[in-house]
């Protein structure tokens, strides 16, 4: 066990996790065929009504008399449409058609769905195991090319985080909890949208093989999975609020205080999180915060960089008088953006003056 804290045994290990995967996926699905949901393209829907109109009768005894005929050139056309022999063993649908007069075939078969064999798992609770597969097969491809690059990178650079780094044992949590959450989070993100976007049972993700598409990206890229459903809970699952029906409602977290103002020789700027409460950011280093003049021609955004030090925002060039708007978002060590927060714009009135300026955050 302890060999796997080395980069490269444990690059070793997930490339016989992936391999054992695929060959368990490929027996699975050679022993265990699945099924799929296939409807009449308007072609096939138009040639089927060519051969029901061979058997149309005035005369209802004779119309009677050829429905065993009819029936057997149908069930021999959807054979040979959806290439499949085990039409009528599979749907039900056909225990029936004898008594269908041959006027309204073609309305019966309208829109009818048909269950035909896969190699894949795209009906019922299989096409669970499905996701939960092709996710898994996305992060593991997803660790093993990231480890990849580990091994072959130089040490951690604390000014470049975004950099490749040498692989680090304790990061083996990371990737085994996401083999545990990405395929989790990946079916309850299908679920969620078939049973939004369709009128069956949430059981019904027969989505063919977009939803297998899915699934592996959604595997592949686990962590904007998991970022997408943090910004969700933010909607869904608010942290303060009211409760109008006179229940308990949950008390919102106390707000920061706003930080003291630092007066240096250079333009700077602190922050004022005081009405941000529980949701003011922790680490301003990752805070990104830009202005933009509003009276300029050509709008030009200018950079504001932290300083740990003083506990402030420093202007990398010099700025003029006039009014500016504020730009402030949260970012991760990909530069993508976390979290918006709505800021009020300051006014720079003389530049020889006090250079302190205060931005104040607010949610949005």
């Amino acid at each position: 066990m302890e060999k796997l804290k080395q980069g490269k045994y444990w690059f070793l290990f997930l490339i016989a996790i992936q391999t054992l995967v695929a060959i368990l996926y490929i027996l699975s699905h050679v022993f265990f065929h699945g099924k799929e949901v296939k409807t009449l393209s308007t072609n096939q829907y138009q040639n089927l009504s060519l051969v029901v109109a061979d058997y149309n009768s005035s005369t209802d005894s004779i119309e009677k008399a050829s429905r065993s005929e009819r029936d057997t050139r149908i069930i021999c056309f959807l054979k040979t449409s959806f290439e499949e022999d085990s039409i009528v063993p599979l749907n039900s649908i056909f225990n029936c058609l004898s008594s269908v007069k041959t006027k309204d075939v073609m309305s019966f078969f309208k829109d009818q769905e048909f269950n035909v064999s896969s190699y894949f798992w795209f009906k019922g609770y299989q096409s669970f195991l499905e996701v939960l597969l092709w996710s898994l097969v996305g992060v593991l491809l997803s660790l093993i090319y990231y480890v990849s690059l580990s091994n072959k990178a130089k040490e951690k650079d604390n000014d470049n985080p975004d950099l490749p780094h040498t692989f680090e044992y304790k990061e083996i949590y990371d990737h085994v909890a996401k083999m545990v959450y990405a395929p989790i989070c990946t079916l309850v993100l299908i679920l969620s949208y078939t049973y939004i976007s369709s009128d069956n049972s949430v059981a019904n993700v027969s989505a063919g093989k977009g939803m297998l598409v899915f699934s592996f990206i959604a595997g592949f890229y686990s962590g904007r999975v998991m970022k997408f459903l943090d910004k969700l809970k933010e909607l869904l699952l608010p942290t303060g609020g009211t409760d109008k029906s006179g229940g308990s409602s949950v008390t919102p977290a106390k707000p920061l205080p706003p930080q003291a103002p630092i007066i240096t020789d250079n333009t700077a700027f602190t922050l004022n999180t005081g009405q941000l409460g529980g949701d003011a950011p922790t680490d301003f280093k990752n805070l990104t915060i830009s202005l933009t003049k509003v009276s300029s021609e050509a709008s030009e955004q200018i950079p504001l960089e932290w300083n740990d030090e003083q506990k402030h925002y420093l202007a990398k060039q010099k700025l003029s008088s006039g009014k500016y708007k504020v730009i402030a978002e949260l970012v991760d060590e990909n530069q993508s953006v976390i979290k918006e927060y709505g800021a009020i714009d300051i006014e720079i009135v003389d530049t020889t003056a006090t250079k302190e300026y205060e931005i104040i955050l607010n949610k949005i």
